[in-house]
């Protein structure tokens, strides 16, 4: 992360399945390609199941991995991505790792550009770690594909035009509580868990813990309560967290063995 860019802003995710769902969702809701990048190895692998996802909406996303440096792939320690564009295969429209550092500028490029192409889906490029601060030659790629290619206007999904129109979109049980308050979005967030195991955990306070990420939460235990939370939560600024805890169904998960 050296030298970042200061006109670009890097959103954190936990967990690269977490991250490429942003980035799916993002693209969708602006139209616009979003750029995600995963760890080596095993991030790729994590981040599998909703590149699928993408892929199946279409999605534009550039998708970048990091590789072991090319000293280090030889020998194939840790991390490495042993035949690196295989994985995200059949799921991606593109997948490539530069042959040379001076040609990532190219690869990036590339990918973008074949992003955009009907139709749209996510593509995939393996940067070794050290060719990212390697310099660029000359400006020939940007020459290549600065009007190629271009978006289709008439391709916006249904679920972006409904995100961009909504004035208090909502979102049913999301984990990134720390995000939407860090970005003032007016997302409202539903913790509703009907008899799932492993959640009775003691000393769970949820309301706490979205406090402690800075956003607005409330408990509530009637309808009357869930009515005017959810009516206050739709005129306020900034996200809130309902939580609407819900009786477990007096049943067994598993049926019960007989002798």
């Amino acid at each position: 992360m050296k030298n970042f860019p200061k006109d670009f802003e890097y959103v954190l995710g936990l967990q690269e399945a977490s991250v490429v769902a942003m980035a799916d969702g993002f693209s969708q809701a602006t139209n616009k390609p979003a750029l995600v990048n995963l760890h080596t190895a095993a991030g790729t692998g994590n981040g599998m199941c909703n590149i699928m996802t993408a892929y199946q909406n279409k999605t534009p996303l550039i998708i970048t991995a990091g590789q072991q440096t090319r000293e280090m792939i030889l020998c194939e320690p840790y991390l490495t991505n042993r035949d690196e564009t295989t994985l995200p295969r059949p799921w991606v429209k593109w997948a490539y790792q530069p042959v040379r550092a001076q040609d990532v500028p190219a690869a990036i490029m590339r990918a973008y550009a074949i992003a955009l192409q009907p139709q749209s889906g996510p593509v995939y490029v393996s940067i070794p770690l050290d060719d990212w601060d390697r310099p660029a030659h000359g400006d020939a790629v940007v020459r290549t594909v600065s009007s190629r290619y271009a978006p289709d206007p008439e391709r916006i999904s249904l679920f972006a035009e409904r995100i961009r129109k909504s004035k208090n979109p909502a979102l049913v049980y999301g984990p990134e509580i720390d995000r939407s308050s860090a970005w003032d979005a007016g997302v409202k967030f539903l913790e509703n868990t009907p008899n799932v195991p492993g959640l009775d955990l003691p000393g769970l306070d949820i309301v706490s813990a979205a406090r402690g990420f800075g956003c607005a939460g409330v408990l509530t235990r009637t309808k009357k309560e869930i009515k005017e939370t959810f009516g206050a939560a739709l005129s306020a600024d900034g996200p809130m967290v309902i939580v609407i805890p819900i009786a477990h169904e007096d049943r067994p998960l598993v049926p019960p063995v007989s002798d």
